[in-house]
């Protein structure tokens, strides 16, 4: 596994190159304090990287125009973004459908940005709660019909494997949590993908968004 992170907080940037080790002693971290340097590298590095970790905040970028960049730059490598400012529900939502599979506040606790870690390393989508909510905002008064409502076919196992799904666990944790097995998950996540016509645990967070649920729906189905 090797990741590349741009930023320019050379504190942040260590202290997430730190824990990466910590957390996965076999990964690669280098470090770049902005594009022009990160664009140089991967272009003269003989090896491919797995992910970039970048700042949306970087100097020259405003909103997502970092985020563009780079997948306009190596589209075939997974992008992970953190921000020091708060997003609005848009600007989350259209991070993950311009290819961001992790969101990583830096006001995420060690926790937070360990199980973001966890993910990003393992390939796995990661955005913590508070996006998921920002995202899933809904009507408080929602009817208890939410799932048959939007014209989904959702068991209450299958939202309880959802709820995991965005809360960025793999399906490992998901199993170990729920007592059931791996193959299970696997079962319960592509019929998940299949009703919601998505292809991959980010867009699950977008589509669900766009349906009005959050993430307190995912409960029970039929509650």
């Amino acid at each position: 596994m090797r990741i590349l992170l741009v930023d320019d907080h050379t504190m942040f940037r260590a202290g997430l190159a730190m824990q990466v080790k910590l957390l996965r002693p076999g990964a690669v971290t280098l470090e770049c304090e902005g594009p022009a340097q990160a664009r140089k590298l991967l272009q003269e590095s003989t090896l491919p990287f797995d992910v970039i970790v970048l700042d949306l905040g970087m100097p020259g970028f405003k909103g997502l125009e970092a985020l563009a960049y780079f997948r306009g730059l190596c589209p075939e490598i997974p992008c992970a973004v953190v921000s020091g400012q708060e997003l609005s529900s848009d600007e989350v939502g259209e991070c993950v459908e311009k290819g961001a599979f992790c969101f990583i506040p830096k006001s995420a606790d060690a926790a937070q940005v360990a199980q973001a870690i966890d993910c990003m390393v393992t390939g796995n989508a990661w955005l913590p709660a508070s996006a998921v909510s920002v995202l899933g905002k809904g009507p408080s008064g929602r009817p208890p019909s939410v799932w048959s409502q939007a014209g989904l076919h959702i068991t209450p196992r299958q939202a309880e494997v959802l709820r995991g799904l965005v809360q960025g666990k793999s399906n490992k944790v998901i199993a170990r949590e729920l007592g059931i097995s791996d193959g299970t998950v696997k079962t319960h996540v592509d019929h998940i993908f299949e009703v919601l016509e998505v292809d991959s645990r980010s867009k699950v967070v977008i589509r669900l968004a766009r349906l009005g649920i959050r993430i307190q729906d995912l409960v029970d189905p039929g509650a």
